[in-house]
């Protein structure tokens, strides 16, 4: 994993309980990415907290929207902890990223 980024998952259920730690842009988004599809395999729901995220760019929204549009395509719910007052409840609410359901 990379040193910048840190994903962490634990499962209950079906449902993936997932907390990304750090900056989330193009150079870690495709580590990021494999965490999340992995951390999302056979579940039908995931939270996924983006409280302690220092920051975010267009590449990390992307992926965000990629992942929660392929676990919906399989009748699966995506959502986001993302509290106002942090960097990605800043960017994800200034962006108006309809896809993804914050929390």
């Amino acid at each position: 994993m990379n040193d910048v980024v840190s994903v962490r998952a634990s499962h209950a259920g079906e449902e993936a309980h997932i907390v990304i730690s750090g900056e989330v842009d193009l150079s870690t988004a495709d580590t990021v990415l494999q965490e999340l599809e992995r951390a999302i395999a056979g579940c039908t729901s995931a939270v996924c907290d983006l409280t302690k995220v220092t920051y975010i760019d267009s590449r990390g929204i992307r992926l965000l929207v990629q992942v929660a549009r392929a676990l919906r395509e399989r009748g699966g719910r995506f959502s986001v902890i993302a509290p106002r007052e942090t960097v990605a409840g800043g960017v994800l609410r200034l962006t108006h990223v309809e896809e993804l359901e914050l929390d």
